[in-house]
């Protein structure tokens, strides 16, 4: 069986039984990253140790069989990894998207790499970019975990030859990467709290759940939420920001405390992050008293769309998962194997962090068009046909 093979089989059996866990193991050829992903079970036989003993045997049966760098040099062939912070639901279309992004653009490869760490560390995700650039992976779409912390590993991963653009996340100016793929953020939040005050009629107090401190956009979306409430003249109030609650242990407590101190006092809600949006999707549906609040949630998740469905809850901002990932792979293959660079003068829209952010879209969805969306990929479709009919004007290509 040629090493390749033995490799992905490798990968498959390691993927189902083992979590949070990532080893480099070196070979003749160079090194091979094993990245646990968190979609199995744990093995209660096999040690960390006898995986990279087996990782070793595969990988040094043969130096000449193992992927080639040589794609690191402009024009070569594109090996690409769309990298996320850490295991989020958020994420996960874009394994998908890498698989079709790797068809339909005819390139080399692409992978979906999640860096194993649940509190979405930065040393970790470090490491993973490392040992990628270590297998010969020459352009990586990567969600930042902070503004800044990512920017010197991107700068020596540049150094060897590698592009980096960031996805779903920008880093901020000025920084190695090389643009920007994201929604808009701020102008979501924005929105999400405009419609979230129109619905409550235009005055009361708002509580925003906000994301993970480390995320890069935390910060956005409240300056979004905060300028929406700023615009009423004093009619409405940010009663509280809630942070640091987007996990799927934290959440459901955080919007418990909350609402046993403070709902007589809360008119609307405003959720940008998954795990609270799923929360407050299952308290609102449980518990009728409180369903005069407004709640506004996050994403796709099947309790989300239900909560909308039945009235329990009044709708949640969609953004274009899938969309990004695919984006991406496109972008990138086009940097790599025509030598493209990025026009400065593309129709770049400007954010706090970057002015070359290339907004990936989003739509707010209610009872009115929730039905659209159940059951299909967590994107936006025709959002994602615009942009890659619109992408190379954001490239400048010999």
């Amino acid at each position: 069986m040629p090493v390749a093979s033995r490799t992905r089989m490798f990968y498959s059996v390691l993927e189902a039984q083992f979590m949070h866990a990532i080893i480099t193991v070196s070979s003749p050829g160079g090194s091979m990253l094993i990245p646990v992903i968190s979609r199995g079970v744990k093995h209660p036989g096999l040690s960390i140790a006898a995986i990279a003993t087996t990782a070793v045997l595969l990988v040094g049966c043969s130096a000449t069989e193992s992927p080639s760098s040589s794609g690191n040099s402009g024009g070569g062939k594109a090996n690409i990894a769309l990298v996320p912070g850490g295991p989020n639901i958020y994420f996960a279309p874009w394994e998908q998207s890498a698989t079709d992004a790797q068809k339909q653009f005819d390139i080399a490869k692409v992978s979906y790499v999640v860096p194993p760490t649940q509190t979405f560390e930065t040393a970790v995700q470090i490491t993973t970019l490392n040992s990628l650039a270590s297998q010969g992976v020459n352009g990586m779409a990567v969600f930042p975990n902070g503004a800044t912390a990512l920017q010197p590993a991107y700068q020596r991963i540049i150094d060897q030859g590698a592009k980096i653009i960031d996805l779903a996340g920008c880093t901020k100016q000025p920084t190695p990467a090389l643009f920007c793929l994201a929604t808009d953020v701020e102008a979501a939040a924005k929105t999400q709290t405009e419609l979230v005050i129109k619905k409550m009629g235009g005055k009361g107090n708002i509580v925003f759940l906000a994301g993970q401190p480390t995320d890069a956009n935390t910060v956005q979306r409240q300056a979004g939420v905060e300028a929406a409430i700023a615009e009423t003249g004093g009619k409405v109030k940010l009663l509280q920001v809630v942070s640091n609650i987007d996990s799927p242990t934290a959440a459901t407590p955080a919007i418990q405390s909350l609402l046993a101190g403070s709902a007589d006092h809360i008119d609307g809600i405003v959720s940008t992050s998954y795990y609270p949006s799923v929360a407050g999707a299952e308290i609102w549906s449980q518990n009728s008293q409180y369903q005069r609040i407004v709640f506004a949630a996050a994403d796709s998740s099947p309790e989300v769309m239900q909560a909308i469905q039945q009235g329990a809850i009044y709708g949640t901002m969609f953004q274009n998962s899938s969309g990004q990932g695919l984006v991406a792979a496109y972008l990138l293959n086009r940097i790599i194997t025509h030598n493209c660079t990025v026009n400065a003068g593309g129709p770049w829209k400007k954010s706090a962090l970057t002015d070359r952010l290339m907004d990936s879209g989003y739509q707010f969805v209610d009872s009115s068009t929730v039905a659209d969306v159940i059951g299909k990929p967590y994107g936006l479709p025709e959002v994602t046909k615009k942009l890659l009919t619109e992408a190379d004007k954001y490239l400048t290509c010999p």
